[in-house]
């Protein structure tokens, strides 16, 4: 197995960071797992141009274009730009898509063997047929990311859910974080809670924060999060109002943001058994570190708490009974919508007062986790390397469907779809006609212009479908019916979005090309360039 594989991720609220996380955590496992096995294979993390800052706030960037997640280098790139320059795509990863990719971009690097993954995260509905969840996600796939899906039978097709149930596929391997790692800049100099929540209205947000603090029993609190949407900026008046409600504690250290790494080493060396969190991503960080995590229950992540609470019932079925009620009372209780009511309110409290019912949940907690952990990269590397079908007759006759003009009366020639495959920069149905027909890659047009598929590619400045048929063998040397090459043209013509020509463009392309060890009589093996 040789090639690409791209994951992709993005949001629509320009705050939220979780998608991208999951997008990052299977990129790592796959790295990791992909470069043991196949060394040919890279592994891209990617988004939109607005999306792609979110991978260098989360993670160490060494270089331009490269981050760290955890020990592993992996690429960055934004789809917008794309070029696999001579490897084929052969996986196109959409994590937990919130914001989709457009189709036009997908279509402009995916190749017709490419196989397509869909992964949802831990917090999506799941408690009905997988069948049918598949279905119905690929129906919204389709509809929205017009003339890609198509192309690709169910075999090519994967629709998959992290999270700990059987039917799910497990979840990205998330580690423990060294306590001895902290920055030096966060490392606080007394015991201390941590808690980060998400503003969910000033008074119960800001009661949630007061219920933590009381309940995690630490001289320091480090609390996280949009305090300036509170009581901008942060005033001795926040710190009394915490003060009034927890008047035991003293000392605040107040965060907008923490990066991922310094967030993690907190909760990982925090003295406190309890720690708050808000959303997927942090909150199995927290239960990876052995902590208990006193969860803001969000709407939106209801899935994942219930399924969470499903599994634990089922970890801890070989509890004594009254002991198995208690377990999964007290983990409810961490589950629950924040603030908590008083009578829960108490119930916590004691329940952290019975160091055996809190070591109990731990382990019950950890065997959970344990029993998911891990699991989601090695599913997906089995997908993507399964033998890569050949283009089908199928994809050929699509491609050629949506070529067809009003008025045809039947579907055009593989050589005439070519052509509107190159005018229209249909990058996606050119590489199918191609590889169904090699050989009409220099195919005029006898009946009108005499112009070949290259011709039009520039005239109308497809600067992908350019590089493709380049590197597929096509020749800038035949004359149309006015004696004009294709390089002719791309001498007058200016590049889209580029200062240069496309002569200057289409001239890189064919000395990369020379230079290229795959020969032009192997258009097969050209595609993928």
């Amino acid at each position: 197995m040789s090639g690409v594989i791209l994951v992709f991720a993005d949001c629509t609220a320009p705050s939220a960071k979780g998608d991208f996380a999951f997008a990052g955590q299977i990129a790592r496992d796959l790295a990791v797992m992909v470069w043991q096995n196949y060394p040919d294979v890279r592994l891209i993390l990617t988004s939109s141009r607005e999306g792609m800052p979110n991978y260098v706030s989360l993670y160490a960037s060494p270089e331009e274009g490269v981050v760290d997640i955890e020990g592993v280098r992996i690429e960055i790139c934004a789809l917008d730009t794309f070029d696999p320059r001579g490897e084929p795509v052969i996986g196109f990863i959409q994590a937990n898509p919130c914001k989709l990719a457009s189709g036009e971009l997908i279509r402009r690097v995916v190749m017709p063997e490419t196989r397509m993954a869909i992964v949802r995260n831990s917090n999506q509905y799941f408690f009905e047929d997988i069948k049918k969840i598949s279905e119905d996600v690929v129906h919204f796939l389709a509809a929205s990311q017009m003339h890609v899906y198509p192309y690709f039978d169910d075999d090519s097709v994967s629709v998959s859910t992290a999270g700990f149930m059987e039917a799910q596929w497990g979840l990205p391997h998330i580690a423990t974080m060294p306590s001895q790692a902290l920055t030096p800049s966060v490392k606080p100099e007394q015991p201390w809670g941590v808690c980060y929540f998400k503003d969910e209205g000033i008074t119960e947000t800001l009661f949630a924060y007061s219920q933590y603090i009381s309940l995690s029993s630490q001289p320091l609190q480090i609390l996280i999060g949009n305090f300036d949407e509170y009581m901008p900026p942060v005033t001795d008046d926040l710190v009394e109002r915490f003060k009034t409600l927890s008047p035991t504690f003293t000392v605040f250290t107040f965060y907008h943001a923490l990066n991922n790494n310094d967030f993690r080493h907190l909760m990982a060396s925090c003295p406190s058994t309890l720690v708050g969190v808000t959303g997927v991503s942090s909150t199995l960080e927290a239960i990876a570190s052995g902590k208990l995590p006193y969860y803001q229950y969000l709407y939106k992540n209801r899935h994942f708490s219930a399924s969470w609470l499903t599994a634990v019932r089922e970890q801890s079925i070989d509890a004594a009974p009254e002991m198995r009620e208690r377990l999964f009372a007290f983990s409810s209780r961490l589950f629950a919508p924040k603030p908590l009511e008083s009578a829960e309110y108490d119930a916590m409290h004691r329940d952290l007062r019975d160091a055996t019912l809190v070591d109990n949940l731990q382990k019950v907690h950890q065997k959970t986790f344990a029993a998911a952990n891990g699991r989601l990269g090695a599913r997906l590397l089995g997908f993507f390397d399964r033998p890569s079908a050949l283009v089908s007759e199928r994809q050929y006759r699509v491609a050629c469907e949506r070529l067809r003009r009003i008025g045809d009366t039947a579907p055009p020639t593989a050589s005439q779809a070519l052509r509107r495959a190159a005018a229209l920069g249909y990058g996606l149905e050119a590489r199918i006609i191609l590889l169904h027909c090699p050989g009409i890659i220099n195919h005029q047009d006898t009946t009108h212009s005499y112009r070949t598929a290259l011709h039009w590619a520039v005239i109308n400045q497809h600067l992908d479908v350019l590089r493709m048929l380049v590197r597929a063998g096509a020749s800038p040397l035949i004359a149309d019916k006015f004696g004009k090459t294709a390089l002719d043209y791309a001498g007058t013509i200016p590049a889209k979005g580029s200062q240069c020509s496309m002569m200057s463009l289409l001239e890189q392309e064919l000395k990369a090309l020379e230079s290229s060890p795959a020969s032009s009589s192997d258009p097969a093996s050209l595609m993928h360039h």
